[in-house]
C-alpha cells in the first residue's frame, strides 16, 4: 500500500514524508473527574505512546512531539479546590491526541531498503487535518535517519 500523498511534509533535512495512518481521540477521554495536573498529563502522554502499539503499524518506538502545557486558573472562591490541589501544578494539554505513521520513499539507513517509516505522537486543540502549524514545524525537525525504520516491499 502506498502512502497517502495528499498530505506530506518536507522535513528540515529535505526529505519528503507522507501521512500513511492517522488515529485520533480526545486526550481526556475516559477521565471522569477532577482537574488536570502535570502528573495526570504525564500519564496521558504515556498512554498515547502505548496506544501506538495497538493502533499503528508496529515499527520502532514512536517519536513524541511534547505537548504544550496550558495553565489552569481556579475561579475566585474555589478555596476547597485550592486545598485539594495544594502543591500540584494545574495544567492541561491540548484536547486531541494524534498518533500517526509517516512514510518516506527513501530508506533511513539501509540503502537496500525500499522505504522507511516512523510513528509520531502529538497533541493539538482540534482534530486533524490540518495538523496544527506549530506541530508541523516540530515534525519538520525530527531526525528521520535516527528514528525511522527501513522496510522492503
Amino acid at each position: 500500500m502506498l502512502p497517502l500523498q495528499q498530505y506530506s511534509i518536507r522535513l528540515n533535512s529535505g526529505r519528503d514524508v507522507f501521512l500513511y495512518v492517522l488515529f485520533q481521540y480526545p486526550t481526556y477521554s475516559g477521565w471522569m473527574e477532577g482537574i488536570p495536573t502535570a502528573s495526570i498529563n504525564e500519564w496521558l502522554v504515556q498512554r498515547a505512546l502505548e496506544y501506538t502499539k495497538q493502533k499503528l503499524w508496529d515499527v520502532v518506538e514512536p517519536v513524541l512531539i511534547p505537548p504544550k502545557e496550558l495553565p489552569i486558573e481556579l475561579p475566585e472562591g474555589a478555596n476547597d479546590l485550592r486545598r485539594l490541589y495544594k502543591n500540584m501544578r494545574l495544567v492541561r494539554i491540548p484536547a486531541i491526541a494524534c498518533l500517526a505513521t509517516w512514510d518516506s520513499y527513501q530508506p533511513a539507513r539501509d540503502e537496500g531498503a525500499n522505504f522507511s517509516c516512523l510513528n509520531i505522537v502529538w497533541f493539538q486543540e482540534e482534530f486533524a487535518l490540518p495538523i496544527a502549524p506549530e506541530v508541523v514545524e516540530q515534525i519538520k525537525g525530527v531526525d528521520w535517519e535516527r528514528h525511522a525504520e527501513d522496510g522492503w516491499y
